[in-house]
């Protein structure tokens, strides 16, 4: 995660993300967070899928 500028009470905080990779039950994704039109906070975010036997 790479943070740029700080973010203060009152700014409209936007998450953005997009599907990077796909293979089979794990997901990719680039994300970052814009105040103001500027990207204040950027990170690439790996998912897995876990199934849970009850």
């Amino acid at each position: 995660m790479r943070f740029r500028t700080p973010v203060v009470p009152g700014d409209q905080l936007i998450l953005r993300s997009k599907l990077l990779a796909l293979k089979r039950d794990i997901w990719k994704f680039a994300c970052e967070a814009v105040v103001d039109g500027n990207i204040v906070c950027s990170a690439e975010v790996t998912c897995a899928r876990k199934e849970i036997k009850s």
